[in-house]
């Protein structure tokens, strides 16, 4: 009897199949989540608008002038 012998041809091409196959599902994941997140953009950026918290320090040699002149200035640019 003879046994049976894989080639190496034969085993190069399951290790490209293989390769290929696991290469198109890493792309079709990766596409996936790009997708959802652009579906999901918007609510994505309302959240982080209502979420940041921005603390402003003034120099305490600054006149309050100029420090009631920049908090017009902040509410008046509130979108």
């Amino acid at each position: 009897m003879e046994e049976f012998e894989v080639s190496e041809a034969s085993k190069k091409t399951k290790t490209i199949y293989i390769s290929t196959i696991f290469s198109i599902a890493l792309v079709l994941l990766m596409l996936g989540m790009l997708g959802l997140i652009l579906v999901h953009a918007k609510n994505l950026s309302n959240y982080v608008k209502e979420n940041i918290v921005l603390n402003i320090i003034v120099d305490e040699g600054a006149k309050e002038t100029d420090i009631l002149a920049f908090k017009k200035d902040l509410e008046s640019n509130v979108a």
